[in-house]
């Protein structure tokens, strides 16, 4: 009989020790996935910051290596079309190499366009020194780059503009 009392006695025990282990798993397993998802807003967040840190910094070197930008920035007095047209190209490839990071963070399409823009100014460049005679001086240069960027349908930086904010307003919706 005594096994018969202490079986009566372990039942009830064991039960509701089993009802508090599954109330206490359940409880725990609910914490877990609440602070996943807690983590998962703070990335989710994390990256919009970042994104949109890339967009600005591509923003800024669309201004930075718009023709009138740059020649108000590179352009001295005494300089010949070749000094002018070399620092010009030489300041383009390094704004966009200080900008080479920010590809991580954009699109494919996005960093294709930046990396258009940058190549066709470079071409533009090209194209304007090769018809301005060597002997000229910058000034006459630098005319002829802003009259051929003015009388262009499409402006590679200002595609690149507004590639920038048409994807960075995706990302803010």
């Amino acid at each position: 009989m005594k096994y018969y009392e202490v079986i009566i006695l372990l039942v009830p025990a064991l039960i509701v020790f089993v009802a508090i282990f599954l109330i206490l798993k359940q409880f725990l397993s609910n914490q877990l996935k609440m602070q996943m998802l807690k983590q998962k807003e703070e990335h989710a967040q994390n990256v919009v910051q970042l994104k949109l840190q890339a967009y600005e910094r591509l923003m800024l070197f669309c201004e930075r290596v718009s023709i009138q930008g740059l020649l108000l920035r590179i352009q001295s007095p005494n300089m010949s079309r070749t000094d002018l047209k070399s620092a010009l190209v030489l300041a383009i490839q390094q704004e966009f190499e200080h900008n080479l990071s920010q590809q991580l963070y954009v699109s494919e399409k996005l960093w294709r366009i930046i990396k258009l823009a940058k190549d066709q100014l470079i071409e533009i460049i090209t194209h304007i020194s090769s018809k301005v005679p060597s002997s000229a001086p910058s000034e006459e240069f630098s005319k002829q780059l802003i009259l051929f960027i003015e009388s262009q349908k499409t402006n590679p930086i200002e595609t690149a503009k507004s590639a920038i904010k048409r994807e960075a307003s995706l990302l803010l919706q």
